[in-house]
């Protein structure tokens, strides 16, 4: 009997740690895939309760080779991670970067249309250009009034992927318009996420100034205030 409550013990610490390790790995390496790659906890750690049971009944301590074995995962993760796009991590704005964001403020009323996207995309697309204080309002087309600059949401990130994906254009020069496109992995370091949210809205800063620029002004509102 005190075999069997030993190797137990053994099996049960194992296959804790074992599903403690392979859930949390995906989160902290984060990249393609890693929303998913935590559901492998629930399907490894059963089988490491089964082997560490087997290897403990023939001998307690066995069950650390189980241990031992776990610990290599983090590795292993890495290495067999799928290729990541270099367009998904978000890089610190270079000097001349914020001192272009910091010469620019648009005296424009910004009208968000969803396009044929769920409302969610609209919404964080308000909120992300609200944040970025580059134009003197920024809502909804719908309570937006007259706007005079519409945005339209073009696509969505979804899933491991995290961003925005939208046109810019005058009101009345539907023809002439420019797209901007923001994103970078969701999964990567989900303890950082205010410094990620924050990075995010500041290369959106920085891609819509120059956008903006290549669309070029539709009458003397569209001139920068500063």
């Amino acid at each position: 009997m005190r075999r069997i409550a030993a190797a137990l013990t053994w099996s049960l610490g194992a296959a804790a740690f074992a599903f403690l390790v392979v859930f949390v790995t995906p989160l902290v390496v984060g990249g393609p895939g890693a929303h998913q790659a935590p559901l492998l906890a629930f399907l490894l750690a059963p089988a490491v309760f089964v082997i560490t049971l087997a290897l403990a009944l023939i001998r307690p301590r066995l069950g650390l080779v189980v241990i031992a074995a776990t610990l290599l995962f983090p590795g292993w993760y890495y290495v067999n991670m799928p290729p990541r796009d270099p367009r998904g991590t978000l890089l610190p704005l270079t000097a001349d970067e914020r001192a272009l964001v910091r010469s620019r403020h648009f005296e424009l009323r910004v009208g968000v249309d969803r396009g044929k996207s769920y409302p969610i995309y609209q919404a964080n697309l308000i909120d992300d250009l609200g944040r970025t204080g580059l134009f003197t309002s920024v809502a909804s087309i719908e309570n937006a009034g007259s706007p005079d600059l519409i945005a339209t949401v073009t696509g969505s990130y979804y899933g491991d992927k995290a961003g925005h994906s939208f046109s810019l254009r005058w009101p009345r020069e539907p023809e002439r318009r420019v797209g901007v496109k923001v994103w970078h992995y969701a999964s990567d370091g989900p303890f950082l996420y205010e410094s990620r949210h924050r990075l995010l809205v500041e290369r959106l800063a920085v891609e819509v100034v120059r956008q903006l620029d290549a669309l070029g002004p539709s009458g003397p509102a569209a001139s920068p205030a500063r």
